[in-house]
């Protein structure tokens, strides 16, 4: 089964809402979205497991 260990230099460059370009730090982006909800989804848990990500 996979993980969600990104290394904390990794940058992702993505387009924006505006669709100006952006750098983005993945472990930042990671770390926010699995602390947003103390319990996630089951549609989300289904799809993290779908990806093959690995959960605490």
């Amino acid at each position: 089964m996979g993980h969600v260990e990104v290394p904390r230099a990794h940058v992702e460059s993505v387009v924006a809402f505006d669709g100006w370009p952006e750098d983005v730090r993945l472990v930042v982006w990671v770390t926010t979205t699995g602390s947003r909800r103390a319990k996630p989804a089951a549609e989300r848990i289904a799809e993290s497991d779908a990806l093959g990500m690995r959960r605490p």
